[in-house]
């Protein structure tokens, strides 16, 4: 006899209940990865695949392989897809470490001042190898070596895959993608000014050297900052709680510095917001967080999407000002992504000009078109500004299962990108993150 069809109140409620059963779980498995502890019992009624899913969403199946390999209530398919995704994370960690050894031998070769960022260095502050998910590596340099910094990845063998605004965008098969960053921030952020003079207060590491490094407190801040901006546009994940979580561990704080620096930036109350939230999950004495924050946290992705960020955009400046500032970036974008206007701001319309043709007619003119029309056809009614604040928990239930519908095929080609041999096609290389 044919089951009656369930009601769209009745199969939200599910989802509500079903992303809160699996989300608990994969909390209670990455706590247990991170401090060497047992995770929760399996909870009844677990759906692995939705838990899979959600793992990969948040960037956290590496992780959380660590306590699930001892579970033995795992189902044998679950466990092989998550000790694969394992596998393929400490794989691609050993390469990259390899490559940018070997970019940065280059650097110094030609004497070019180098700073290694966010993922390069969070990933030894987990308990092993591999376990810190990413797809790429970022490092910072001076914008008078950008010409010595392509001719040495075009000699390594790495072709460019676009000039962006902060950075220039370098990919080799199998797994090779390097985002070489002339500035943090781009000009228009709020705190990108202050971000703009790291490399006064950076330290070298090595007399005669080109290796440079942020101070601990310069780091911390620059991480809750990317955090900040990923949020903007609904990013919010459980990797980056781990990752905040793990440097209050490993870094040696200043907090009276830090307060200054929160509060010069106006991330004060963001970063005291996060690093509670980290810090009940994952520290000594775990506490309770609140339902919403975490149905918000497990409902995105760790980077947010294009159409959020227009979302919250048009949300607060209205659809005619949002686009024409996309038309026509103010003067504080535009010279990051054309460093003549620095010398001669009088041809900011020729630049607006030649970005047009960029964007109309160059390599991402699908991607950029699809997106202004997403944006034009939605209605802005939701968004998040820079505090933890959730839409209600329904909203986020059924953010997240739209979400894991999109991010179930992008998960497997991940999967299979990852266990690629060393010869795959160079058009199977990933793309996006860090």
């Amino acid at each position: 006899m044919k089951q009656p069809e369930m009601s769209a109140a009745a199969a939200r409620e599910e989802q509500l209940q079903s992303l809160g059963r699996e989300g608990e779980y994969l909390v209670s498995l990455l706590r247990a990865s991170l401090r060497g502890e047992p995770p929760m019992p399996v909870p009844n009624g677990l759906d692995w695949e939705r838990l899979y899913r959600l793992s990969r969403r948040q960037l956290v199946a590496a992780a959380v392989w660590r306590a699930l390999k001892k579970e033995e209530q795992c189902p044998p398919e679950a466990a092989a897809r998550f000790r694969a995704a394992a596998d393929g994370a400490l794989r691609k960690e050993l390469l990259f470490d390899g490559a940018r050894a070997e970019i940065c031998a280059a650097f110094e070769a030609r004497h070019i001042d180098y700073m290694p960022l966010k993922g390069v260095i969070i990933k030894d502050f987990y308990p092993a190898k591999g376990m810190r998910e990413f797809a790429d590596n970022d490092i910072l340099y001076r914008e008078k070596d950008r010409k010595a910094v392509d001719e040495v990845m075009r000699a390594l063998g790495y072709k460019s895959e676009g000039l962006e605004s902060v950075h220039d965008v370098y990919m080799k098969p199998p797994v090779y993608n390097f985002e070489m960053h002339r500035a943090l921030f781009e000009g228009d952020v709020t705190f990108a000014d202050w971000f703009e003079q790291s490399w006064d207060r950076a330290i070298l590491q090595e007399d005669g050297g080109h290796a440079w490094r942020m101070s601990d407190e310069d780091f911390y801040a620059y991480v809750i900052a990317h955090f900040a901006k990923h949020h903007e546009n609904g990013g919010a994940s459980l990797r980056s709680l781990a990752d905040v979580y793990l440097m209050r561990q490993a870094l040696s704080l200043d907090e009276t510095k830090l307060q200054d620096i929160f509060r010069a930036i106006g991330l004060e109350t963001f970063e005291h917001e996060v690093s509670g939230i980290a810090e009940s999950l994952f520290g000594e004495e775990p506490r309770p967080v609140g339902e919403e924050t975490m149905l918000y946290i497990l409902s995105g992705g760790a980077y947010g999407t294009a159409e959020t960020a227009f979302r919250n955009a048009v949300r607060k400046e209205g659809k005619l000002r949002v686009a024409l500032r996309l038309a026509f970036p103010p003067f504080a974008r535009m010279k990051t992504s054309y460093p003549v206007l620095k010398k001669v701001p009088v041809l900011l319309p020729v630049m607006w000009v030649v970005r047009l043709f960029t964007v109309l007619f160059g390599k991402k003119r699908k991607k950029a078109g699809e997106a202004f029309k997403n944006f034009l056809k939605k209605d802005p009614t939701d968004g998040a500004g820079r505090t933890l604040a959730a839409p209600s928990p329904r909203d986020a239930a059924d953010g997240a299962v739209e979400n894991g519908r999109e991010e179930t095929e992008k998960n497997n080609r991940k999967e299979q990108d990852e266990n690629q041999p060393e010869n795959q096609p160079e058009n199977q290389t990933q793309k996006s993150g860090e």
